[in-house]
């Protein structure tokens, strides 16, 4: 399997559990947010076939932080409805009043997949795969 693939059923499994009672009402919404942690041009689609056949543009590519905010928003959203989720992940990195810097976004980046990585091994008692991002430079 490949790596997209992966980390989206993993966060699909999880937040179902997460979110269970969201899933129940607002099915589409709830597909809608995971899938919108990629950016649009990956070409991910849980339920079609014709999943990516390589692991590009997965936040893995990302030239600047800035570039990669959306997605961090967007991943910091989701988790943002789970129990005992951190506060921080209701600020969005792409905020204007955040003003997001370099560190600032490691940080945060940081904390969330912490948060994200000790959730679902509470639950699968197993480490998941994670959205990351490659160190350039």
């Amino acid at each position: 399997m490949l790596l997209a693939k992966w980390i989206l059923w993993e966060l699909y499994a999880l937040d179902h559990v997460m979110a269970m009672e969201l899933w129940a009402s607002s099915f589409t919404e709830c597909h809608a947010l995971l899938h919108s942690i990629f950016p649009s041009d990956s070409g991910l689609l849980m339920w079609d076939d014709s999943l990516l056949k390589q692991d590009s543009n997965l936040w893995l590519s990302a030239g600047s932080w800035k570039e990669l905010c959306p997605w961090v928003d967007k991943f910091q959203e989701l988790l943002s409805v789970w129990h005992d989720a951190p506060s921080h992940l209701s600020l969005p990195l792409g905020d204007p009043v955040a003003d997001c810097d370099n560190q600032v976004a490691h940080l945060t980046m940081q904390s969330t997949t912490n948060f994200y990585v000790q959730t679902f091994f509470d639950h699968f008692s197993r480490l998941p795969v994670i959205p990351h991002v490659y160190p350039f430079g």
